[in-house]
């Protein structure tokens, strides 16, 4: 288990780094593909925390998976999620695999589909074609 930490943290690292890269200098018109990659991640992201709050069988107030964020200066604007969970509810142990959620499961996410893409499947039906 603690062997896989080391990659979790090079992957968050990673994903923080790029994802900031790719928000700040991608002119247009891919930056419109940019944030609308970015929005899937916000709700793939939620519903890690959504999914962990069910297996936790912790009691969920409130679930946002994606809303717009409008700022003051500038007229820019955000998106962003959330899960409300009644926090004098849940254990100290279960909010942090609540928070650490989207961290390990896309991870795995990543590393399945890195398998699945990578791995040459055949089925053997081919062969009688």
């Amino acid at each position: 288990m603690f062997e896989e930490m080391p990659f979790i943290l090079g992957f968050l690292i990673f994903s923080i780094i790029f994802s900031y890269l790719a928000l700040k200098y991608v002119e247009p018109p891919f930056s419109g593909i940019v944030q609308v990659l970015a929005m899937g991640g916000i709700v793939i992201h939620e519903l890690c925390h959504l999914v962990m709050c069910i297996i936790t069988r912790s009691p969920i107030e409130k679930v946002t998976l994606i809303k717009k964020l409008d700022f003051d200066e500038e007229n820019r604007f955000g998106y962003y999620g959330e899960v409300q969970t009644l926090a004098n509810r849940i254990s100290f142990l279960k909010a942090g695999l609540i928070g650490l959620a989207p961290l390990y499961i896309s991870f795995w996410i990543f590393f399945f589909l890195l398998e699945n893409v990578t791995t040459l499947q055949i089925p053997s039906i081919y062969f009688w074609l």
